[in-house]
This record gives structure tokens, C-alpha cells and sequence, in this order.
């Protein structure tokens, strides 16, 4: 479980920091998890929207990530204990990893999940920005593609903040419209595929 940032002494210079250095470089949107004291709820989910961000994914049991406007201010949620970005390591599956430690990859395909705000041109920005393209067509949502198995776009993806989730793909993705399930639905919404790892942020054992 990540040490409180939020509703600290400290916290608040930092965050109004933040909030400045976002505003100054035209930052529209930043995606972000925040964890809260206990179980999400639905009053959670009013209090994020009425602080100006969108809840994107539930990632159990506590926390949330979401799409927050430049003036977001964490400290307005009155349960929120902490607040930050996925790392590049958190966004690369365990799969992927040690697909692309191997000398030669045994998946010739990966797929790249952004965070489901983004639109299917975005995306390609995003992927061409990393210096590959999508490979296609596929039954995907517009926020996923499938790109060629390749160490340096892949690393550059997973160094990018819009970027949510990154697995080996299998061919059948590619042409036949295979369908993808988008993640396991919760009374709080979709489930972040990437809440699956690990013993989750409340601890060993907490069921989490």
C-alpha cells in the first residue's frame, strides 16, 4: 500500500505545484489512480466527477483510475489517501516483460491498451509518435491496437502516460474480428485489466 499523499500537511504545496506546472504546459487531461479510505462507492464516483474528472476504470478495491481536468485537486475528495501516475514498469505485463527479455519473442504481435478516453485517432498519433503503427484490421475497441513486437516502440509506449495496459496478442486478433473482452464489469464500473497483478494495494492477504 503506497504511503498517504493526500490530506497531508505537506500534500498541498505539491499539488498546487502540480496543478501549475499542468496548466502551464496545456495539459487538458492527466490520467491518474486515485485510492481511497475503504471500498469505492458510488458517492466516490459523484464526488470525482463534481471535482472535475472522469472516472475511467475500478481497479479493487479501493482505487480508481481516472481522466482529471488541470484543476484537479485530490484533496477536495474527502476519503482520497493517494494520488499518482502508473509507472512505465506497471503498464507492461508480466507476460510482455518476459516476452521481450528473450533474444527472439515468441509473440510476433502486442497488443497496446490506452486509457478508454482516447479516440482511435489519437491512438494512432500515439503509436506513430513511438515510431511503429497498428497492424489490422481488428474487432478492437478504438482505444486498443495491435502493433509489431518491437523492444524500443514498446518501451516508448509504455513510458506513455496515456497508455493503461500492454499484453502479447495472438494472431486470430489480426483479420478473422476476433473479439476481445474489455475487462470484467463491477457495480463501479470496468475492471482495469492491470488490477489483476500482484496482492493488490491494501496488502498480503486482504483479498484485494
Amino acid at each position: 500500500m503506497p504511503p498517504a499523499n493526500v490530506h497531508v500537511v505537506q500534500s498541498g504545496a505539491g499539488m498546487a505545484r502540480a496543478q501549475s506546472r499542468a496548466r502551464m504546459a496545456g495539459i487538458e487531461r492527466r490520467h491518474l489512480l486515485i485510492q481511497f479510505e475503504g471500498p469505492v462507492t458510488a458517492v466516490d464516483l459523484a464526488d470525482l466527477r463534481a471535482a472535475d474528472a472522469q472516472p475511467l476504470r475500478y481497479v479493487p478495491e479501493n482505487a480508481v483510475a481516472i481522466s482529471a481536468g488541470p484543476g484537479f485537486d485530490a484533496a477536495a475528495l474527502p476519503r482520497a489517501r493517494w494520488v499518482g501516475a502508473l509507472e512505465a514498469s506497471d503498464r507492461l505485463s508480466g507476460e510482455s516483460a518476459a516476452d521481450l527479455a528473450r533474444r527472439f519473442p515468441a509473440f510476433p504481435l502486442t497488443v497496446i491498451e490506452f486509457h478508454p478516453d482516447l479516440g482511435a485517432a489519437a491512438v494512432r498519433e500515439r503509436i506513430a509518435l513511438a515510431g511503429t503503427a497498428a497492424v489490422g484490421p481488428t474487432a478492437l475497441p478504438g482505444y486498443m491496437a495491435v502493433i509489431p513486437t518491437d523492444r524500443a516502440a514498446i518501451d516508448r509506449l509504455a513510458a506513455d502516460p496515456s497508455v493503461a495496459w500492454i499484453y502479447p496478442a495472438t494472431s486470430g486478433l489480426v483479420g478473422a474480428g476476433t473479439l476481445l473482452c474489455e475487462g470484467l464489469l463491477s457495480p463501479q464500473g470496468l475492471v482495469a485489466n492491470y488490477a489483476v497483478v500482484g496482492e493488490g494495494w491494501d496488502g498480503g492477504g486482504a483479498g484485494a
